[in-house]
């Protein structure tokens, strides 16, 4: 019986530590060097998402294949090429808005379950995502905050 409290203590000890271990990082310096925080957690504070519909894929953009490489894509300016985001299986992509940086652009998914939870009818909500991936491909967001 003691050896099971010691692994239920050491296996929630572990959860909490995952949970804490994401870096906490302003909008602006996220928008303006994302390929620095490629995958690595990071928590991100005072940004829009839209939940009323999953964003749908860019017309007559490039569509890159999971773990594929490519010069430009998510995570790079309004001005240049824009990569299709393909969400992996049971997610779907999420509109994200960086205010601080209107024109950044990165793809961004979030479960299908965690999806269906968000409140639809509201165009913009303020919010606090941590997430992890990689400025080419896209970012998993792991965990939502509603609100300021």
């Amino acid at each position: 019986m003691l050896m099971k409290n010691l692994f239920f203590i050491a296996v929630m000890t572990l959860m909490g530590s995952l949970s804490a271990q994401s870096l906490e990082i302003d909008p602006v310096q996220f928008t303006s060097k994302p390929a620095a925080f490629n995958g690595k957690m990071v928590t991100v504070s005072r940004i829009l998402i839209n939940p009323s519909n999953p964003t749908p894929p860019a017309p007559g953009s490039i569509s890159v294949a999971p773990g594929a490489s490519v010069s430009t894509g998510a995570g790079t300016s309004a001005g240049t090429s824009a990569t299709r985001c393909n969400a992996p299986r049971g997610f779907v992509t999420l509109d994200v808005d960086f205010p601080t940086d209107p024109t950044f652009q990165a793809c961004f998914f979030i479960s299908q379950a965690m999806f269906n939870s968000l409140p639809k009818g509201q165009d913009k909500i303020q919010s606090t995502l941590t997430f992890k991936g990689d400025h080419r491909i896209g970012y998993t967001i792991s965990l939502y905050k509603l609100g300021k």
